[in-house]
Parts: structure tokens; sequence; C-alpha cells
């Protein structure tokens, strides 16, 4: 599971068809699923899901106005300086109507795991999966904050992971051996 959730972290952003092709690799492999040992996850993980400089370019930032565009650059510098107060304060400046933003909620998430607030970090990345089904990030973002809820686990997490690739059209033809594994 390691492997398997690290291998997914850096490509989140970067598109929905080469978590499908890591998904059809994996099944074409007929990997077993991994065992509870297997399932620990990197201490390198949380920076790569917390850097929201490195994964910001992908989000789309149209339909900010520009004011909330200045305040979320300002919190995305913030939280990449480690300074969440700040980060919050800029976050909580941007205008209400634009807080459901995908980038705004990107940037949130990103606060509440440097935070390891790890319930409001759930019920952000529901609301990101509510505002863009489609989206890796907010399927990512759920199943890591699974993982670190109290009553959450691995299991948990690896149920979200899989939640998505059977949610997923394009990866049908895959569906039986999907949920055999």
């Amino acid at each position: 599971m390691a492997i398997i959730i690290a291998a997914i972290a850096p490509i989140a952003n970067s598109g929905k068809i080469q978590i499908q092709a890591w998904i059809l690799n994996l099944v074409s492999a007929k990997m077993p699923r991994p065992t509870a040992l297997e399932m620990v996850w990197p201490r390198f993980l949380p920076p790569l899901l917390a850097n929201p400089s490195r994964n910001r370019s992908s989000i789309r930032v149209q339909g900010l106005e520009p004011s909330d565009l200045r305040h979320l650059d300002a919190a995305v510098g913030w939280l990449g300086l480690g300074c969440t107060e700040d980060a919050r304060a800029e976050l909580d400046l941007i205008s209400t109507a634009r807080q459901q933003h995908p980038a705004v909620l990107d940037a949130r998430w990103t606060l509440c795991a440097q935070e390891k607030r790890w319930a409001e970090a759930l019920e952000i990345a529901r609301a990101e999966l509510a505002a863009r089904p489609d989206d890796c990030p907010g399927w990512l973002h759920r199943a890591y904050a699974l993982r670190r809820v109290p009553d959450g686990g691995l299991p948990q997490a690896w149920d979200a992971i899989l939640k998505m690739a059977l949610a997923d059209d394009d990866l049908q033809p895959l569906w039986t051996e999907i949920r055999e594994w």
C-alpha cells in the first residue's frame, strides 16, 4: 500500500489517465492485495501532499477575483513556509462566494494536513469531491484523511481508492478484476 499510494501522490494532479494506467498495470499484473505490514504509509508522503506550490499550477484558478487570487497566493506562500496561522488568515480573507472554489479547498485541505486536523481535512475532501468528482486530488485527499482520522485506518483509505476505481467508467472493463483484487 505504501508503494501504491506513494506512486499515486506525485501524479495526483496530473490527470485521471495516469491513475487509470496505474490501476490497469496493477490489475493486469494480478498483484495480491497488500498485507497489513505492506500497508505502512511512507514518511515522505505528507510533504508530497502538503506542498501546494508544487500542485497549484494544475488547479484552475479561473473564477477567482483578483483580490481572492492574491489571498490564495499569499496563503500558499505561507503554507510553503510552514506558517499555518498566517495561511489560515489569508484563506479567511477570500470572499464567502469563493470559499468552495477547488483551489481554495485544496489550500484548506493542505492547511489541515499540516496541522494534522484530519476530521476537518476529511470534510474538505468531501467538499472537493462534491465540487469536482472527476478530479483526482479530492479522491486522494479523502483517502489520506480517512487513513488519519481517529476512527479511520488503512482499510478505509484502501476502500476509498477502490471506490474511485469502480466509479470510473473508463475502467469498466476491469471492474470484475478490481473487485476480486
